[in-house]
């Protein structure tokens, strides 16, 4: 678990899954209500990602978050912010769905939480 509190964070590499949410280190966000995600997506032989803010009380059971702005699929090798705001739990955390074969994919996910 990382603190966020208006803290920069790494929160490393993500293993994809096309089965189910995979999620990255989590974040307590120790008061924090804005939460901002760096993404590096290298997709190898995956049709697309789709990403989600997955929250939770107590770092253990964990639910997405849906924000209509949150892009349903991204499809390109490239890196994007995602941005969530208000985060009104206390642990934050990326999930990451795949489609297609898992070849050579790889998520990683730094960022930034803070109070708007």
């Amino acid at each position: 678990m990382l603190n966020g509190k208006n803290n920069a964070f790494t929160a490393g590499g993500v293993t994809v899954t096309t089965t189910q949410y995979a999620g990255s280190t989590a974040i307590d966000m120790l008061g924090s209500t804005v939460i901002s995600f760096d993404v590096d997506f290298t997709l190898g032989s995956l049709t697309n990602i789709q990403p989600a803010l997955q929250v939770s009380n107590d770092g253990t059971v964990w639910f997405n978050q849906v924000y209509p702005t949150l892009p349903a699929t991204i499809t390109t090798t490239t890196k994007a912010n995602l941005t969530f705001f208000p985060v009104k739990h206390r642990y934050a955390r990326l999930g990451v769905l795949a489609t297609g074969t898992i070849t050579s994919a790889v998520v990683t996910v730094s960022g930034y939480a803070g109070v708007a």
